[in-house]
């Protein structure tokens, strides 16, 4: 008999024991996942917080990769219509570009302004490289700009790139143009858009094609303010119907013949800004 109750004493808390230790397991398991979670949740916020009251600054006058941009209220600097001006507008400016700007240099009829330009010049060699100015010597763009005063800066820059990802190349381009208002703060800055190639040149080459030329075109010309940086494309001058350089413009496919640079010239003066009755 004795033997009898327990066995039956053992098989009842035997039982017992089945659904007690699950039930422990879930609610240890339940009370350290509602830990982790709170904990995450405080982490997050934090975190959340850092970015929200974290300013970046950057002092050192070198190129940045944050292309973000705060508006300019309209009562610090008006809007300003484009005008006619004269050779002498380009006494203080700087031109920056490759091949096309190597073009005005040589060809073109802007009086005394400043070239700062070479045929294979791209955005992702500009920082470190050094170039021949006239009347200056060989010079990267950081020392001209810092040791030189310009008040109109004109920057065509973009075919060399078209091999590289647009975006990549749009964020580098941005970055080189808050670095140009952070070295000359009072001056005009003139985003240019790369000409067109010819519709032979364009239809054969997966690379240096008018759909590329125009998607990076379209990129920068989100730049203007219409205060202190001006979108100017001149590819309205040289463009035939279909939207490529026209082929009696050009004699190899993507540069203007030397005697349009003149007319390229005229075109530049009659887009100009002046502020304040001050050319």
């Amino acid at each position: 008999m004795r033997k009898k109750i327990s066995a039956i004493l053992f098989y009842f808390f035997f039982l017992i024991s089945c659904l007690l230790i699950p039930l422990i397991y879930l609610y240890v398991t339940l009370n350290i996942n509602a830990a982790k979670n709170t904990s995450l949740s405080v982490s997050s916020v934090s975190a959340a917080q850092k970015q929200d009251t974290t300013t970046p600054s950057d002092t050192s006058g070198a190129p940045s990769d944050n292309t973000d941009r705060q508006d300019i209220p309209d009562t610090e600097v008006p809007m300003t219509e484009m005008t006619t001006v004269d050779a002498d507008y380009f006494d203080d400016a700087l031109m920056i570009g490759d091949s096309r700007t190597v073009g005005l240099k040589e060809y073109g009829t802007l009086g005394n302004a400043t070239f700062y330009c070479d045929s294979g010049l791209s955005i992702y060699d500009l920082e470190n490289k050094k170039i021949m100015v006239d009347g200056i010597g060989k010079v990267s763009i950081s020392d001209l700009l810092a040791s030189h005063t310009y008040h109109k800066i004109y920057l065509m820059l973009g075919i060399n790139e078209l091999g590289y990802d647009v975006t990549q190349t749009f964020e580098k381009y941005a970055s080189f143009v808050n670095f140009l208002q952070t070295m000359q703060p009072d001056a005009i800055i003139y985003v240019e858009a790369n000409l067109h190639v010819t519709a032979q040149r364009s239809d054969s080459d997966k690379t240096f094609n008018n759909a590329n030329i125009n998607a990076f075109n379209q990129k920068i010309s989100t730049l203007a303010d219409h205060r202190t940086i001006y979108y100017l494309d001149i590819n309205e001058l040289f463009d035939d119907a279909n939207g490529n350089l026209g082929t009696q413009y050009s004699n190899d496919n993507a540069h203007p013949l030397g005697k349009y640079y003149a007319v390229w010239c005229d075109w530049l003066m009659e887009h100009a800004v002046v502020r304040d009755g001050k050319s």
